[in-house]
This record gives C-alpha cells, structure tokens and sequence, in this order.
C-alpha cells in the first residue's frame, strides 16, 4: 500500500514540475487511457467523503460511467452519484482524438449549465492531465486541471485543481475503483 502510494504521489509531483513539451497526445495515447477507463463495466465507483446520511439528496457514493463508441473516437462519460439503489446521472462529458488538431480534446456539460472544453495530455505512461476552461452560466470562467493515475486496471486515482491567486487549489480527489455492471445501482434517474 504505501508502494502504491508513493508511487501515485511521485507521479501528480511530476505533473506539477512539467513543462507543456514534457506533455504528449497522440492517437495511441488517446486509445490507450479510452480502452483503460471503458474496460469492463466501464463503470468506476468512489466513496463519497461529502456525504451526510442525513439528507436522503446526499450520494453515499460517486461513478464515472464510460462508453467508448463510434469506432473508439468517442469516450462518454456520465458522471453519476448513488443514492440508495438509484444513480442518478449529473453531467455527461466526452473525450475525442481531433484529428485536425491532433489533440485528445475534453468537454463537459454540467447540469447546471456549465460548460467545460479543454485538452487531455499524457504526462507519463501511467498519468494523464486535462487542462480545461470551464464557462458558468453567470458569465464567470476559471482554469482547471484535472489529473489521473491509473494505477491498476481495477484502480485509477483522481485529483482536481483549480486556478485561483496565482496558484492551484486543491477542489478533490478520489480512488475509484471499477465495479461490477449494476453494482451499487437498479435503476437510472438523470438529474434535471
């Protein structure tokens, strides 16, 4: 465990100390982190550290649902929270390979309307940072970094960042871990 640890913290300190050439995004790269989140049920889960038993609106539990379709150009990912047998789906994003930018290209639409764009970059073999914009219905907009390790194919780690004062802030992280088809869930309500 502590291995494992050490391993993930001295992968994200790697993203902090990189420069936009140690950055690759290619068509394998693409594939390789889209075929990564898409195995098996595609579906991954994560305790949620927010939760308060309390209001039966809180999610015990967090998912990231992804479909990799249309040939493999596109990675769709509904993003999911678990409330007692129901998941309720919050936002749907998607990855592409662009080929005329040949840039692994992000976008997400919040259900509150906000709208997310941004670039997804292999820092190394096991780490891929998405550098995005997000716009706010009110007209506000701020830069975010969102950085991923996989660490095994059953177990990938999350970080967010956001930019504020001239330097990042930590917004969250998560272990997830891929779960069974149906796990945690028996029936799928979006969230208007």
């Amino acid at each position: 465990m502590k291995v494992k640890m050490f391993s993930t913290i001295l992968l994200i300190t790697q993203s902090f100390c990189a420069t936009a050439q140690d950055f690759r995004s290619s068509k394998e790269d693409y594939l390789k982190m889209a075929r990564y989140l898409a195995a098996g049920s595609g579906k991954w889960m994560a305790a949620n550290p927010n939760h308060d038993p309390s209001n039966p609106r809180s999610s015990h539990a967090l998912g990231l649902w992804f479909d990799l379709s249309n040939n493999e150009n596109v990675l769709r990912l509904s993003i999911v929270g678990y409330r007692g047998d129901t998941a309720h789906i919050a936002s749907d994003a998607l990855w592409i390979w662009h080929p005329g930018e040949q840039k692994i290209k992000y976008y997400d639409m919040s259900r509150g309307g906000a709208f997310q764009e941004g670039e997804t970059y292999f820092n190394t073999d096991q780490l891929f940072v998405t550098r995005s914009f997000t716009y706010i219905p009110s007209g506000e907009m701020y830069f975010s970094r969102g950085e991923n390790v996989m660490n095994s194919p059953t177990e990938h780690y999350t970080r967010t960042l956001r930019w504020r004062d001239g330097k990042w802030e930590e917004q969250g992280s998560f272990t997830w871990r891929l779960s069974r088809e149906g796990e945690g869930y028996k029936v799928v309500n979006r969230i208007k």
